[in-house]
């Protein structure tokens, strides 16, 4: 009973303002000042969601990392393009890697074979079907390794992401200090460089990743300032099911 009497006084006084028809000065200030605290509250609340998003600076770095994975490649089983554009001119290296072994091509006229085993790279002689160790022809090649990826993934900033429509795969976008990469690589930092480099992660329908595109053209710049544009594509295919790499090394 005295629930019902609070319940029966609240809902009178509710609806003596809500039809309040006294004076309509009295009446206009009351609405102005409900709908002044309202916006108010609202403020508030937007003021403190954006506190707390700023003061994640983690989540601002990796993006959305939850919907794609590097693990899948530290095992370093899968198939692989690699394609390197240098001012217009592309070259493609393409072939599978099983742990320390990797079999693959290099694109001309005509191609040429590669294998490499642990830390040495050996390659095909056509003429006379030989091989013979040589050197890593690969100039990028600690740009493209899983694990150093991943590092400037997670080093550099984390910019936007773009969908497709009819697809569920995603790119996300970082840049990168060129300083931050050379640290990630081990080489000597550049004073006076604060440039940045691009990266893009496309990831696959099942938030696998797709493909990566590195673009180098401003960390390249500083050791060749004629340079246009210096981009570097990898895909990734067949992970985890290469079960064989033949050796053509005695």
């Amino acid at each position: 009973m005295f629930r019902r009497k609070n319940k029966d006084r609240d809902n009178s006084k509710y609806n003596a303002l809500a039809n309040y028809e006294g004076d309509p000065m009295t009446r206009q200030l009351f609405f102005f000042g409900f709908y002044f605290i309202f916006f108010l509250v609202i403020i508030f609340l937007l003021r403190i969601g954006y506190k707390r998003n700023a003061a994640n600076p983690t989540e601002k770095k990796t993006g959305y990392k939850e919907d794609y994975s590097f693990n899948e490649l530290f095992d370093q089983n899968y198939h692989f393009v690699y394609k390197e554009n240098y001012d217009g001119v592309e070259v493609i290296y393409e072939g599978d890697l099983l742990e320390k072994e990797m079999s693959f091509v290099r694109s001309g006229n005509p191609s040429t074979s590669f294998y490499k085993k642990n830390d040495k790279f050996y390659i095909k002689d056509n003429n006379l079907l030989t091989w013979k160790e040589t050197e890593n022809p690969m100039g990028f090649y600690q740009f493209i390794l899983p694990i150093n990826i991943n590092k400037m993934v997670n080093t550099g900033d984390y910019v936007s992401y773009i969908t497709y429509m009819n697809s569920k795969e995603k790119d996300f976008n970082y840049e990168i200090s060129n300083n931050d990469i050379r640290k990630i690589l081990d080489l000597e930092e550049l004073p006076d460089d604060n440039t940045t480099s691009k990266i893009v992660v496309r990831s696959k329908d099942d938030k696998g990743l797709k493909t990566i595109t590195i673009d180098l053209t401003n960390y390249y710049l500083k050791v060749n300032p004629s340079l246009k544009n210096y981009i570097i594509t990898i895909s990734y295919s067949k992970i985890g099911k290469i079960e064989e790499i033949a050796s053509p090394i005695n």
